[in-house]
């Protein structure tokens, strides 16, 4: 099942800086509009990238998601939602049932149906990996993120992350893979698959390719 991506973004997202947040600038909107974005987003999960580069910066999550720390705190599990973008309901004051009318007559054709991480982010969505692919990514991913971490970190990630490489290559054929909005090359996968019996998707972080920054 494709997770939709929609043209019409949540455009307080773009009140910050990509290097370093600076929530000082949302002032712009006004102090009591201020206070409510603050409140509701105390933090934001950036991606710092597994390579070379400085940290990427691109917003993968916020607090206003409730994650699932699993696999020996190698991965977060958050739970997406499907919601309905741009629906309005016009009450044309007939009953559909008794007009035999189609239920979705009178809602805006414009409504598009998106997964709210994905939409809320601007994740980019990545095509399939085989399983040769994935691994070959996994040991890059590993190496060059150990090499980013202080030594304490380091000794745990390496002790751990095989077992979630083995929980993700046991889910390989149902998972989905995102980016982050600025698609750079280093930037970490975000996973997505749906459980059994599941309308609504299941994302996946690294949570030691994060950082969070509070706002």
């Amino acid at each position: 099942m494709p997770l939709s991506l929609s043209r019409h973004r949540l455009r307080l997202f773009l009140l910050y800086t990509l290097k370093e947040r600076d929530c000082s600038h949302v002032g712009l909107l006004g102090s009591s509009y201020r206070s409510a974005f603050e409140s509701h987003f105390g933090f934001f999960i950036l991606d710092i990238g597994y390579g070379n580069s400085n940290d990427i910066g691109d917003e993968l999550l916020s607090d206003s998601f409730p994650y699932k720390e699993i696999e020996n705190e190698m991965l977060w599990e958050v739970e997406g939602k499907c919601v309905v973008q741009g629906a309005i309901d016009v009450n044309i004051g007939a009953n559909p049932s008794a007009e035999g009318a189609d239920e979705d007559e009178g809602v805006d054709e414009q409504a598009v149906k998106v997964v709210d991480i994905v939409d809320t982010f601007r994740l980019q969505e990545q095509p399939a990996f085989y399983k040769k692919q994935f691994i070959t990514y996994i040991k890059r991913f590993i190496k060059n993120l150990s090499s980013k971490l202080d030594e304490e970190k380091a000794e745990i990630f390496k002790k751990h992350i095989e077992r979630a490489t083995k929980f993700l290559l046991s889910k390989l054929k149902d998972l989905q893979f995102f980016v982050g909005e600025s698609m750079h090359d280093d930037g970490c996968l975000v996973f997505a698959y749906y459980k059994d019996g599941a309308v609504d998707p299941t994302f996946l972080y690294f949570v030691y390719a994060l950082k969070e920054v509070k706002c």
